[in-house]
């Protein structure tokens, strides 16, 4: 690195940190312009550090993917662990120890003499996880032998960005945490048979489950263009217009509430499909006027009375004990079908669905096929 540092190169650094939570590869462009501007070999953040029952969470760039794979499995056990404070968290490998034990170590000789590494800065950020602080993660820069050592002014530029890196870790893993729960509820809709879009202040459309995507492509009584939702019948349109025009004046109160339900007629003829149009309270904060343009603002629910639900089998039997035609049976009167016409789809008699039929009773403790099908459409199991 030159003896002065850019202000454009540091202000670059800083946007990619903050970037870097949202890349497809986490930090990819930051450890790039890092790795760039220190003239280094390698660069690498350790974000989770492995066990022998972990393989770990690491970051690199211009690494070997067999030695950084090579280090995962196993070379990690052999890394020198250093307690350090949290005023002087950036070091190079030769303040670990003297060059000579150094050398002779089996971290040098196993990790980085092999990939003809000489010299190596690290830069610890740490969390305190309300049991104590604890290692966040680790920055990692390489250069090679015969190349000039890292210099003050560069141990000086880690220290400036720490502060950042810390901030966009923790970022990032509220984000991971988000993202989680999404796809968990996405799923989840998705389980039920139920179709979601979320749409924006305006009517756009922001996002759609698996079930409502394929709704929209049928083009069967509802449908998207141009990132707008729009009715095949002119009343269920303006229904949706006026709803959007009222979520709109209520998105700067923190108790907003709107509910719109519709049935809307297909042409082909299918079943009516059943919509829920709910507004979203965004103001997260609990206080009002606290929406962002451009984010979620109503959320539409839609029901196909043909689309299927995927209750497990496997689930049903370890709920409640079931035998594998017991489990079966169950769901084929899920499915609406009488006792006669499992019997017929089992290609068994009406009798032996009988006797299936009064063991399920006895193991889910109902009497009646009515509160059998309640109690199963609200089990754990539709969620399988």
């Amino acid at each position: 690195m030159s003896n002065e540092l850019v202000t454009s190169d540091y202000s670059e650094l800083i946007d990619a940190i903050y970037r870097g939570p949202l890349e497809r590869t986490p930090w990819q462009s930051f450890l790039n312009q890092f790795k760039l501007l220190l003239d280094a070999k390698v660069v690498a953040l350790v974000r989770r550090f492995p066990t022998q029952s972990d393989r770990g969470l690491l970051y690199t760039t211009g690494g070997d993917e067999v030695a950084a794979a090579d280090y995962r499995n196993r070379l990690y056990a052999v890394e020198p662990h250093v307690s350090k404070t949290p005023n002087s968290p950036v070091y190079t490998l030769d303040e670990l120890a003297n060059k000579e034990t150094m050398i002779n170590s089996e971290f040098f000789q196993k990790c980085l003499a092999p990939s003809q590494i000489a010299h190596l800065l690290c830069a610890d950020t740490f969390e305190n996880d309300g049991s104590g602080r604890k290692l966040q993660a680790r920055l990692c820069a390489a250069k090679s032998d015969g190349t000039l050592n890292f210099t003050e002014q560069e141990k000086k530029l880690c220290e400036l960005l720490l502060p950042h890196l810390q901030r966009a870790l923790m970022f990032h893993k509220e984000y991971v945490k988000v993202e989680s729960e999404r796809a968990l509820y996405e799923a989840s809709m998705d389980q039920l048979g139920l179709g979601t879009i979320i749409l924006d202040e305006d009517g756009k459309l922001i996002k759609s489950n698996r079930i409502a995507s394929n709704i929209l492509n049928d083009r069967d009584g509802i449908s998207a263009e141009e990132n707008k939702l729009m009715f095949s019948n002119r009343d269920n349109d303006a229904i949706l217009h006026q709803a959007i025009e009222r979520c709109r004046a209520l998105l700067a109160f923190k108790d907003n509430q709107l509910v719109e339900a519709l049935r809307v007629q297909r042409p082909s003829g299918r079943s009516d499909l059943g919509i829920l149009i709910k507004s979203v309270n965004a103001s997260v904060s609990g206080t009002d006027n606290n929406f962002i343009q451009g984010c979620p603002s109503i959320a539409i629910f839609i029901s196909d009375p043909e689309q299927q639900t995927a209750t497990g089998a496997d689930i049903l039997r370890q709920l409640y004990g079931l035998t594998n035609a017991e489990a079966n049976l169950a769901l084929l009167i899920l499915e609406g079908m009488s006792v006669e016409e499992a019997a017929d789809h089992q290609g068994v008699s009406k009798n032996t669905v009988k006797t299936h039929l009064k063991s399920l009773y006895a193991k889910t403790g109902v009497s009646k096929q009515t509160r059998l099908v309640r109690l199963l459409s609200k089990s754990v199991a539709s969620l399988g």
